[in-house]
C-alpha cells in the first residue's frame, strides 16, 4: 500500500483563481440568487391572483351569470321538481342478495396449521407495544 509522506503533501499544488475571478464568481452567484427570490415572489403574487380569479368564476357561475340565459329555459326550482318526480315515478333498482358466508368452522376445516419451529439460539425477541 503506497503511503503519502509530509513532504508530497506539502509539495500538491491546489489551483486557486485569481482575487478577481472569484469576485465575479460570488457577484454572479449573488444575482442568481437575487433573480430566485424575485421569481418566488412574482409566483406568489400570480398563484394568490389565480385563487381569487377562480373563486370570481365560481361565483359568477354559480349566479348564473356566467352564459347569457335563455328565456325558454324553465326556471330551476321547477326542474328540479320535474325531475324529483320522475325519480320518484321509476321503480327501484332491486339489490342483488349476498350470500350467507360460510360459518369460520367450516372454512379453516379444509386448512392445516404449519409444524412449529425452533427458533435460532442467537435470535433476539422483542415486544412491541400494539
Amino acid at each position: 500500500m503506497p503511503k503519502i509522506d509530509q513532504s508530497a503533501i506539502e509539495n500538491f499544488r491546489i489551483p486557486v483563481p485569481s482575487l478577481d475571478a472569484q469576485k465575479r464568481v460570488v457577484a454572479e452567484v449573488q444575482e442568481q440568487f437575487d433573480r430566485v427570490s424575485r421569481l418566488s415572489a412574482e409566483l406568489d403574487r400570480a398563484r394568490k391572483r389565480s385563487d381569487g380569479l377562480r373563486r370570481a368564476l365560481l361565483r359568477t357561475a354559480f349566479n348564473g351569470c356566467l352564459v347569457p340565459q335563455d328565456s325558454k329555459d324553465e326556471p330551476a326550482p321547477r326542474l328540479l321538481a320535474r325531475i324529483a318526480a320522475e325519480r320518484a315515478a321509476q321503480p327501484k333498482p332491486k339489490r342483488a342478495r349476498k350470500t350467507a358466508a360460510k360459518p369460520p368452522a367450516q372454512r379453516v376445516a379444509d386448512v392445516t396449521a404449519p409444524e412449529p419451529t425452533t427458533a435460532p439460539a442467537l435470535a433476539v425477541q422483542q415486544e412491541f407495544e400494539l
